[in-house]
């Protein structure tokens, strides 16, 4: 078994918790995804990176702006790959990616309590309202494509209130690490 300092560097890296476990680090599936995206196992490993924000590294590595690497790489895909039996996964993860972004940019601001949420609003709102319009035409999409499917169920539930403009609290592709 290689070490830290060896082939499996790039797959791994420590831990920020104090017992020293290292944390995966998403190398293995950026590289299938690389390597074999026209593949199946291509876009299944396009999928696990797009659902947990391009960043599974340790603490937040890639920074809190999750939203903006799942729309980054979202966008191609659903372009580059219309016959995905994943199409409709990764619309889902646009529309939250979205509302995500038009959600942060309604926050309240930190008032200085320790356990509030850190989200700072002004830093969201170039963009925030279109990203809300994209975010329901994501949600719609989702309808018309496939009515039955849970993902149709979930778009149902908040579209209402994305429509209203009100403050869904998505925070799927926002990251957060806490010391």
């Amino acid at each position: 078994m290689a070490n830290a300092v060896g082939p499996l560097r790039c797959f791994y890296a420590p831990s920020p918790d104090e017992d020293g476990t290292m944390a995966y680090t998403g190398g293995v599936l950026k590289r299938i995804w690389t390597d074999y995206g026209q593949s199946d196992w291509g876009e299944r490993a396009f999928l696990v990176l797009q659902s947990h924000g391009w960043d599974m590294g340790p603490a937040c590595a890639g920074g809190s702006d999750q939203f903006r690497a799942v729309i980054q790489h979202g966008l191609p895909f659903m372009e580059q790959h219309p016959k995905s039996p994943y199409q409709l996964d990764v619309q889902l993860t646009l529309a939250q990616g979205y509302e995500t972004w038009w959600s942060l940019s309604q926050a309240v601001a930190p008032t200085g309590d320790e356990y509030g949420e850190a989200v700072e609003p002004q830093k969201y709102q170039q963009g925030a309202e279109e990203a809300r319009q994209k975010a329901i035409a994501y949600y719609e999409r989702l309808l018309q494509t496939a009515p039955q499917s849970d993902h149709a169920a979930y778009a149902r539930r908040v579209l209402p209130r994305l429509k209203l403009g009100i403050d869904t609290g998505q925070r799927r592709f926002y990251c957060i690490y806490w010391d």
